[in-house]
């Protein structure tokens, strides 16, 4: 039964209120005995007056609406011969006068010819389903229906339950893709297309493509999307304060660290990168941006009130800042000062910033220079680049990987290593290359290739101590401190006839010989909270400083909570005696308590560490008998070793960055970047 495009066009031309007529049409296929929709509908519509509606079928040719029939006739030639029998079934369409729409009941009676006189008997009709004879009356079908209700009750309610739900599915489709969109829908849809637009990194244009149109009207043929001026201006803000007082809700309350890092785009747009790291409730690690902010100059006032603004938008409370972790940039360093909290200046820029002192060197910054005339050589000439894949070999049952070499970067951490570490894969190939090309000079020496191969021996705990820090759920200080100090140890150890590995000691002692022999308190209380470091790797020099700043911290939050509490008593004595009794009670258990931090540290000190591999965080999740402890660990392991957040969300600004958004404001790209951030977090953590 396919009714759907004619009577779509008959109800879009006559009915107003698509929800009413339908539900007085299955009322009144309810009333009636329902045995063809198409007839059904032929009726309904002859009684609201519009059967005469002409419509326009898939071949454009026109029809009136009684000149197609919809019923399941008898499917048999004029002439079938049934062997022994001597008549033949003859279809009642040759017999019965109609100009055109046949009733349904003839789907199930046929006419017979006599073969011996050629004559048709039209006063008799006999059943497809018994064979039973019966009369027919001039232009009636009375006593057919009789039949088939006598005979066949089964038959037609199985027909009838499934022409209904065929109607009832066409009018749950023709309404789906034809009746007006409820503006609750229309707001859905809309709201579904900005989120594609933040998360897949699309330009707001797209709304205006040829292809994606199609595609909605498609599937929604009555929504009309907003402009992209609409989208830009006024539905990614409503989208933007939504998602952002559900993103104040979750942070508001916990305390937590920052990083910040500088960022420029393409268009020499230079930005700040703010995230904040908070634990939860189940001790999981979070970290969430929230600002990109768009500034003039990378100085540390433009630093400060970039946190501060934040810190306000987001209802952040300044008390509860542990730590700001910052890049090695002299304009950022010590910006937590400033903000009464912990600085930190990132362990990957200060380890990028030893790797780039040493390229200084004369000799290996001669080869730095012919190593990257060489990898140019080969990312410019499509000819060499093609050779080079075909020289790749393997060895037997190894799958072939083609490589390319990789050009060093200046800001990309770790960049010249990994090109160095190609070239040295790739080093056969490359010299069958450069030899058929007949480009022998481009080639470095056998002293080069050995100094290449020094260097990666030097500088390989850095690039694993980058991967680790960089994948790391819980990159805390105390975890890039006894890195630090086996990489220091590496560092020492390297032969000095190398005219590079002076530099690359003396570098190393100067950016991290403070915080290798640290002296902040609140830097070795970080460190001593780790459950896989807690004392054992203090110098003698800094352990007992380290347990002294850790009971210090403790007694502090003792001191805070006798306050709270001593406030709560004094709020309580104008109201209610056994309120005041209460927080009395709790006032003098909070002093008994100051004395014990010693006790607690120690037992602390002497439980066995966990495992290296082990989480800190949920190590402290198992251990609430230590609630005061465990609190201050909560606080002060949000701390971070890198600003790995920021260079995260970076990524996320050069992808949304690009030849269809070279003029998108930066203030639009803040909203866009930070709704990318926020759905992602919500799909991960939803409410």
């Amino acid at each position: 039964m396919d009714i759907c495009v004619p009577y779509q066009k008959i109800f879009e031309a006559t009915c107003s209120d698509v929800d009413s007529i339908f539900e007085e049409f299955m009322g009144w296929m309810e009333r009636e005995f329902v045995c063809s929709s198409g007839v059904v509908l032929k009726n309904y519509l002859e009684r609201k007056g519009i059967a005469s509606v002409e419509v326009r079928d898939d071949d454009e040719e026109i029809k009136e609406l009684d000149g197609e029939s919809d019923v399941e006739v008898v499917d048999e030639p004029d002439l079938q011969m049934t062997k022994g029998v001597d008549f033949i079934r003859v279809n009642p369409r040759e017999v019965v006068a109609s100009r055109g729409l046949l009733s349904e009941v003839w789907s199930h009676f046929h006419f017979r010819k006599d073969v011996s006189t050629s004559k048709t008997d039209s006063k008799h009709v006999y059943c497809n389903h018994c064979s039973t004879q019966v009369a027919r009356q001039s232009g009636k079908t009375s006593n057919l229906w009789a039949h088939l209700r006598g005979k066949h009750t089964k038959l037609l309610e199985e027909k009838a339950e499934k022409e209904t739900s065929e109607a009832t599915s066409f009018f749950s489709e023709w309404r789906k893709k034809s009746a007006p969109l409820s503006k609750q829908r229309r707001d859905t849809v809309t709201s579904c297309i900005m989120s594609m637009i933040a998360l897949d990194y699309q330009p707001f244009s797209i709304v205006e493509d040829a292809g994606f149109k199609g595609l909605l009207e498609e599937l929604i043929p009555m929504y009309s999307p907003p402009s992209r001026t609409s989208f830009s201006r006024t539905v990614m803000k409503d989208m933007f304060n939504k998602l952002e007082r559900e993103i104040i809700e979750t942070v508001i309350d916990a305390p937590y660290s920052i990083t910040i890092d500088g960022w420029t785009s393409s268009t020499n747009q230079h930005f700040l990168g703010v995230t904040i790291h908070f634990i939860t409730d189940d001790w999981r690690l979070i970290a969430l941006p929230i600002d990109v902010k768009h500034v003039q100059h990378e100085c540390q006032s433009d630093v400060y009130e970039c946190i501060r603004d934040a810190q306000r938008r987001m209802c952040l409370d300044p008390g509860k800042l542990v730590c700001v972790t910052t890049d090695s940039g002299g304009a950022v360093l010590n910006t937590g000062d400033r903000m009464d909290a912990m600085s930190f200046a990132c362990v990957l820029h200060r380890m990028n910033n030893v790797a780039m002192a040493c390229s200084q060197e004369p000799k290996l910054a001669a080869v730095i220079k012919r190593v990257k005339r060489l990898v140019k050589h080969f990312r410019k000439s499509y000819v060499a680049t093609n050779a080079l894949l075909q020289q790749q070999e393997v060895g037997p049952g190894k799958r072939k990987t083609e490589k390319v070499l990789i050009s060093p970067g200046k800001t990309r951490w770790n960049s010249l290593y990994d090109a160095m570490e190609r070239v040295i894969e790739l080093r056969i190939p490359i010299g069958k290359v450069l030899v058929e090309k007949g480009h022998e000079d481009l080639n470095l020496t056998v002293v080069d290739y050995e100094l290449v191969e020094f260097y990666l021996k030097a500088f390989k705990p850095l690039k694993q101590l980058t991967q680790e820090l960089s994948t790391q759920t819980a990159p805390t200080i105390a975890y890039a401190f006894i890195s630090l100090a086996v990489v220091q140890r590496h560092i020492e150890g390297l032969d000095l006839n190398v005219d590079f590995v002076s530099i690359m000691q003396s570098t190393f002692r100067l950016k991290f010989e403070k915080f290798l022999h640290e002296t902040d308190p609140k830097v070795l209380v970080t460190i001593a909270l780790d459950p896989r470091i807690k004392f054992d790797f203090f110098p003698d020099s800094m352990r007992a400083c380290a347990q002294d700043s850790l009971e210090k911290e403790l007694q502090s939050m003792s001191v805070q909570g006798i306050e709270k509490s001593k406030s709560m008593v004094e709020e309580s004595q104008s109201n209610d005696s056994d309120t005041f009794l209460l927080s009395a009670r709790r006032y003098s258990t909070s002093s008994v308590r100051k004395t014990s931090e010693r006790d607690f540290v120690s037992i602390y000190d002497s439980n066995s560490s966990c495992g290296a591999k082990a989480c800190p965080l949920q190590w402290w999740r198992t251990h609430s008998e230590w609630s005061n402890l465990q609190s201050l660990a909560r606080r002060m392991l949000t701390a971070q070793a890198t600003s790995v957040a920021c260079e995260f969300l970076f990524s996320v600004c050069g992808y949304m960055e690009g030849k269809r958004r070279q003029r998108l404001k930066p203030e639009n790209m803040r909203k866009l970047v930070l709704l990318n951030r926020w759905k992602r977090f919500r799909m991960k953590y939803p409410l």
